[in-house]
């Protein structure tokens, strides 16, 4: 027999079976990140117990994103962390939570999204959903911005930013708080960059004080890889890059850049990875060359 629960974050039996089957599918545990204080209403996962064990055996998770489209506000819901335990696959489990998930929202957002892996495409357009394409920006680094790349010079100027310890977690979050992401199709939830900040990209973090902007970046092949801005104005990418040396030959960007001039214009795609979107605010995502920030993934 089975039950559906929802809104159990705070259950500490609950979300330890999570965090388990987490772990088990994606090598991923969220246990650090609650007792941070950084999970908050906006993730919420809905999930299968089995009432015989107690264990969460199936879950959706629903993301609520407040993106600013060129301006425009819109409520999009991310699905995500999508995962059925193995001893409990082929029972169709993970159909009735994309039906009780969808229901639920269905009129409350202007669109629903999900990136799938490969082995279930096949599973998503059953409920409405489409492929669309995303498009990454991507240009060289000049070499006469900020006066750090000519006559010799080549004064890297990007702090990295210590983020080892819940104080330096909690210290981090307060300060970014103050500041803006950048782009034209930019997410506001601080709950999901402080699990990037938290995790995946903790070394990844820096602060440029002539700009006064902390970066979210990685180089990779002389590539610069910015995958979000956070300034208390505008910044450009270009000079965000000039400040990380002659290294860097050119930037690649994780969000869709409010200037696109100068910019290669290049279909994104990352590997096992198919983006599905539902609903009349997302009929054209493909059509207007954006993408997803890289740090709103779910």
């Amino acid at each position: 027999m089975y039950k559906f629960v929802k809104d159990y974050r705070d259950n500490e039996i609950l979300r330890a079976s999570f965090n388990r089957l987490a772990e088990e599918t994606f090598g991923l545990n969220f246990e650090d990140w609650y007792q941070a204080g950084f999970w908050g209403d906006d993730y919420n996962p809905h999930s299968i117990v089995d009432c015989d064990t107690g264990h969460v055996v199936a879950n959706v998770s629903v993301n609520r994103m407040e993106f600013l489209a060129d301006g425009r506000k819109q409520l999009l819901i991310q699905l995500g962390t999508v995962m059925t335990d193995k001893a409990y696959c082929g029972q169709g489990l993970s159909r009735r939570l994309m039906e009780w998930v969808l229901e639920e929202w269905e009129g409350r957002a202007d669109g629903v999204y999900l990136f799938a892996n490969d082995t279930v495409l096949d599973f998503y357009p059953k409920f409405g959903f489409c492929k669309a394409d995303e498009y990454q920006y991507v240009r060289p680094v000049k070499d006469d911005l900020c006066g750090r790349r000519i006559a010799g010079r080549n004064r890297v100027c990007a702090r990295r930013v210590a983020l080892e310890t819940v104080s330096d977690w909690q210290t981090f979050a307060v300060k970014v708080s103050a500041y803006h992401t950048q782009g034209s199709f930019a997410v506001n939830n601080l709950g999901l960059l402080m699990f990037y900040a938290t995790s995946i990209f903790k070394d990844c973090v820096y602060y440029l004080e002539e700009l006064d902007a902390y970066v979210i970046a990685e180089v990779d092949n002389e590539a610069l890889i910015l995958y979000d801005i956070y300034a208390k104005g505008k910044v450009s990418p270009e000079k965000i890059a000039a400040c990380f040396g002659k290294e860097t030959g050119k930037q690649e960007l994780g969000f869709t850049p409010e200037d696109s001039a100068g910019y290669d214009c290049r279909i994104y795609h990352e590997e096992d990875t198919t983006l599905f979107v539902k609903g009349a605010g997302l009929e054209h995502f493909t059509d207007e060359k954006k993408m997803f920030p890289i740090l709103s993934h779910a």
